[in-house]
């Protein structure tokens, strides 16, 4: 994205509104989760490459409320 990071996408969108279910996926899997505090607002981290299957079984754990 050119004009901002995902995490700090994703810190805007949670202040904007705190129950967004967030789910941050990325290449650079290593340095973002290191980053990232638990208790930032981020439900789920899924790294690149993603399959079809595993996105759709995040989206559902994260729906369901069943994250960590």
């Amino acid at each position: 994205m050119p004009k901002m990071t995902g995490d700090q996408l994703s810190k805007e969108l949670i202040a904007t509104k705190a129950d967004i279910p967030v789910i941050m996926c990325s290449g650079l899997a290593e340095s973002i989760e290191q980053r990232l505090p638990k208790g930032f607002g981020i439900k789920e981290f899924l790294p690149k490459p993603v399959t079809a299957t595993e996105l759709s079984r995040v989206v559902r754990k994260v729906l369901d409320g069943s994250h960590a």
